[in-house]
């Protein structure tokens, strides 16, 4: 039985009350949670750059405590 293939897109504009860090650190959540579940998750390269400073910097959070 053939599967397709679905690709899931999400925009997400800032709101008044949302800061840049509250988009990244939700993008990065979405990010990781999905990968977490086993999806196969491509990010579009430009991007990429901001996945790997996030993950960094999420990476040296857990360090500190």
């Amino acid at each position: 039985m053939p599967t397709k293939e679905k690709t899931l897109q999400l925009r997400i504009e800032r709101g008044k009350k949302t800061s840049e860090d509250d988009v990244q650190n939700l993008y990065y959540t979405i990010y990781k949670l999905a990968e977490n579940l086993g999806f196969n998750v491509i990010a579009p390269e430009s991007t990429n750059q901001q996945l790997i400073t996030l993950t960094e910097k999420a990476n040296e959070e857990k360090k500190s405590l």
